[in-house]
């Protein structure tokens, strides 16, 4: 059981400690009553069973006693400045205003140090404060140092493009009004990015990255990376490969080692810019550089284009290769520092409030002309759950809907049974012929399970050869799905099957271009398919099997996500998420394959699809401050184009491309102050009603 810090910031004392303790009922004891009557049937059911274990430790105090918290200090940064004087500011001002801060900043660091701290970040532009690494046994006396406002506790955040972008209309808003983001600056805060993909301009080969890689800690090459990059311009490594916040982790290591070179080792952050804002990549594996209009989707795309395929790219990295991250606020307040035009977070933490020290960065990065976009996160559809920095006022909070209309699939006739399949890799079942069936079988006698084609020795051990015409079957199991595949075209089999460990068809996986066991490249060209677990019997060795292509329609279109988090936002029930975009089996950039395809699934994936189109509509409105912008995502999105709309789990509905770069009115919501700054909501809201009251209003 986990221990938090209250979110709320403790002015002039120690951070406050809470546990808390969720209990769930067992699944027999279900409530009777109806929804209407039961405001608990509304909640999705969580089994539990046995005693309530009521111990817990503190999971945001590391094993060395330390805690990392952001201090908040008196003063407003540039970026509330900026949103008070209702303009720019010179150069020369912005400068002023930090050094006016830093100074006050500078004062109380010789303290924070003596008493055992460590200054991880000086922030002056979004927010004005320090992050540092705090013995917790010291937290009070750095809460009464000069100029300290608040002690706030930091939280952890973990990570939560062929089909999707036309699916939003993009190609059409390209055509008919040549936006595509150009001269956008978009940040992306996440794991870095692989520069050397060709999605992003670079070489597109795997020996570049390693390369790349080896020298992660030097100056990235600048034809790849930088101003004259072609498609990532800058960015920041704010914390190193070996860094990890979470101190439940075995690979605990929260001291940040920043650089210049921001090369993603993890992969979720080229996945990320790869939807807003990659170049795409042909089948052959050639980079592609336009023309993007209506005519783009017709090519075939290994990685298809984002959304807004040639804004300027920034990479700011505040993830290590493995584990979570505490470096959120800085990163934003390094956003507002650079000019950054849009910031896309695909990250978060769950039970966000408007008053977290992120959140609060967020909003006053939006009050300096940034528009900020996160993911809702993918905790499930029980109310509240939508997470933090999406939560920040003026902050656009994405969850995710399912685009893809139906799958590949393919009916496989053995010995006159048909029987549906998915065709995971989507490969070409034309000129296959018959087939005979070698089904692999566990050898007890060793210790590998045979049976679940977890090598090549497998197949081979099972009769499989090259040029024999045969479908190599095996069960799921241990190893990559899609590493069966590649195990399978390794022994010589003509199509490789997977039997499913459950009576429903195995998910559809792309094309698979490495090994996933071993991150070897290998280019899978076989069909892959795969079948229930109660087909799994027909599939029997020596019998003969033919193969038609069919089409498999996908029963959750247009439909939220299952995991997707659903408001309102914790603390005051303002209205979070606020847009929904693809997010389910979306494919984008895989890191280090130089020119390949990953396909991942999450709110992560749906928040940079609304970058992109806030990138296109940055470009459609140069005047227009970041509220507006925002407003323009969300007031234009349309509830008709989802399945199941619902307000607290999706917002106004799915953005719409073509609405929100066509649009000249908007409707905003309430303006107000928070701890650190104005900021003001991108979604119109009457408010919180107790539910069974009566009201009427209206909004000027």
């Amino acid at each position: 059981m986990s221990l938090a810090f209250l979110s709320s910031g403790i002015p002039r004392r120690t951070l406050a400690i809470a546990g808390a303790v969720a209990l769930a009922l067992p699944a027999t004891a279900g409530f009777a009553a109806a929804p209407d009557d039961d405001p608990s049937s509304r909640f999705a059911a969580a089994p539990s069973h046995g005693a309530v274990d009521s111990s817990f430790t503190a999971a945001s105090t590391g094993a060395d006693g330390r805690v990392t918290v952001v201090i908040e200090m008196e003063g407003d940064p540039v970026a509330v400045v900026e949103a008070e004087k209702d303009g720019d500011l010179a150069p020369s001002e912005r400068e002023a205003v930090k050094d006016e801060l830093k100074s006050a900043q500078d004062e109380i660091t010789g303290d924070i140090t003596d008493a055992g701290g460590e200054i991880q970040a000086q922030m002056q532009s979004a927010y004005n404060g320090l992050q540092a690494s705090v013995p917790a046994d010291q937290l009070d006396a750095v809460a009464e140092l000069p100029g300290v406002v608040a002690v706030h506790p930091v939280r952890t955040y973990a990570l939560d493009n062929a089909v999707s972008v036309p699916f939003l209309g993009v190609p059409q808003v390209w055509e008919s009004t040549g936006y595509t983001g150009e001269g956008v600056k978009v940040a992306i805060i996440d794991t870095g990015i692989d520069y050397t993909h060709a999605t992003f301009g670079g070489p597109g080969t795997t020996a570049a990255y390693d390369a790349a890689h080896a020298a992660g800690a030097q100056p990235a090459d600048p034809t790849l990376y930088g101003p004259d990059a072609r498609r990532v311009k800058g960015g920041i490594d704010l914390v190193g490969d070996d860094y990890n916040a979470d101190p439940s982790s075995a690979s605990y290591q929260p001291v940040p080692h920043p650089d210049d070179n921001p090369l993603d080792c993890q992969g979720h952050g080229s996945h990320v810019a790869g939807t807003a804002g990659g170049s795409g990549v042909l089948a052959d594996g050639t980079g592609f550089t336009g023309p993007y209009d209506a005519t783009t989707p017709s090519n075939t795309f290994r990685v298809g284009p984002g959304v807004a395929p040639q804004a300027d790219l920034y990479a700011v990295r505040v993830f290590g290769c493995e584990g979570s991250t505490d470096m959120v606020v800085p990163a934003l307040d390094w956003a507002v520092e650079n000019g950054m035009d849009v910031v896309n977070m695909s990250l978060g933490s769950s039970f966000g409030r408007g008053d977290d020290p992120d959140a609060v960065a967020a909003a006053n990065a939006v009050g300096a002309g940034v528009v900020v976009v996160a993911s809702a996160g993918n905790s499930g559809h029980n109310p509240y759950l939508t997470g933090s920095p999406g939560s920040g006022d003026g902050v656009v909070a994405v969850s995710a809907v399912d685009s893809a209309e139906g799958f590949p699939g393919a009916t496989i006739t053995v010995d006159g049974q048909a029987i549906e399949a998915i065709n995971a890799n989507g490969a070409s079942l034309d000129g296959i012929g018959e087939l005979t069936v070698v089904r692999l079988v566990d050898d007890p006698a060793t210790p590998e399970n045979e049976a679940l084609g977890c090598s090549a020795a497998a197949y081979t051990k099972a009769g499989v050869t090259p040029g024999g015409g045969q479908l190599a079957v095996s069960t799921r199991g241990s190893c990559a799905r899609v590493s069966k595949a590649t195990y399978a075209q390794q022994a010589g089999a003509a199509a490789a099957l997977m039997v499913n460990s459950t009576d429903d068809l195995p998910p559809y996986e792309g094309q698979i271009t490495e090994n996933a066991d071993t991150g070897e490249p290998y280019l899978v060209t076989i069909p892959f398919l795969g079948v229930r677990s109660s087909s799994g019997p027909a599939f029997v060795s020596g019998a003969k099997a033919t193969l038609a292509a069919a089409s498999i329609a996908n029963p959750g279109f247009r439909g939220y996500a299952s995991f997707t988090s659903s408001g309102p936002r914790s603390g005051d029930s303002a209205i979070s998420p606020d847009v929904a975009a693809p997010g389910v089996s979306i494919s984008s950039a895989a890191v280090g394959s130089g020119n390949g395809a990953a396909i991942l699934s999450g709110t992560s994936m749906a928040a940079p699809h609304v970058a992109g189109v806030a990138a296109l509509s940055v470009q459609a409105h140069p005047s227009w401050a970041a509220p507006q912008v925002a407003a323009s995502l969300v007031s234009t999105a349309d509830p008709d184009k989802v399945a199941g709309q619902r307000l607290t789990l999706g917002g106004v509905g799915l953005v719409d491309a073509a609405q929100a770069v066509a649009t000249s009115v908007t409707a905003t919501g309430d303006a107000f102050r928070t701890e650190s700054g104005w900021a003001r909501e991108s979604a119109l809201s009457f408010g919180f009603r107790s539910r069974g009251s009566a009201s009427a209003a209206s909004r000027p």
